[in-house]
């Protein structure tokens, strides 16, 4: 919901509804952890967590708004305007330049993998260069704590036109997923298409399913 602080000077925010009923006592963890996880980061690079609460069936997140969209429906529109939308090398550097250093902040001093990084978790914020001009990443939904740095997690998430190798195998990973993803989405910004895009079929679905993608 896009709604408006009546204590921050009349601020625009966003408040994310995450419902608590249906979820397992697993679920419930895992939601509970992500509002840790933005409680404590702040970083210009990450999308903010202003406040919190719990309402009856629901976990309220107060976040910081982001008027420019999402990097996906920016590729998206652009990609429908043809040849001549792409983006400029300096975007490119500027994008990658604020995507790394949140992902850097993110693995050195949270010891935290997103494992979730992709166009549609990016979002856009207006800066001197236009209502586009920065971005931020966001969506921790899928976030994982590291206790050590040499320490890898096993699960199998994620979206999978983004997946490394080692993760669509099932095998241990690290950080390197989180990297392998960040040069996913810079592919699909410069070629305003997502990678394996020869995989798939003319509506967007994949020869062999996940399996085939695999």
């Amino acid at each position: 919901w896009l709604v408006r602080s009546t204590t921050r000077g009349g601020e625009t925010l966003v408040l994310k509804e995450v419902a608590t009923t249906p979820l397992s006592p697993s679920q419930l963890k895992a939601t509970l952890l992500e509002v840790e996880i933005l409680r404590r980061i702040a970083h210009p690079g990450i999308v903010a967590l202003r406040d919190t609460f719990d309402a009856r069936g629901f976990v309220g997140l107060i976040l910081e708004y982001c008027s420019g969209g999402s990097l996906y429906a920016l590729i998206k529109q652009r990609s429908r305007e043809g040849s001549h939308a792409f983006f400029s090398e300096n975007v490119v550097r500027k994008y990658a330049h604020q995507l790394g250093a949140a992902l850097e902040h993110l693995h050195h001093e949270q010891l935290l993998l997103h494992r979730d990084v992709k166009p549609s978790n990016v979002f856009l914020v207006p800066d001197a260069d236009g209502p586009h001009g920065s971005c931020k990443l966001g969506d921790f939904g899928l976030s994982k704590l590291l206790a050590h740095w040499k320490d890898v997690a096993r699960s199998q998430v994620g979206t999978p036109l983004y997946m490394s190798p080692e993760l669509c195998a099932g095998h241990e990973y690290d950080r390197g997923a989180d990297v392998w993803a960040f040069g996913c989405t810079l592919f699909e910004m410069m070629g305003l298409q997502p990678p394996w895009v020869e995989h798939t079929l003319p509506d967007g679905s994949v020869k062999g399913g996940l399996a085939g993608l695999l």
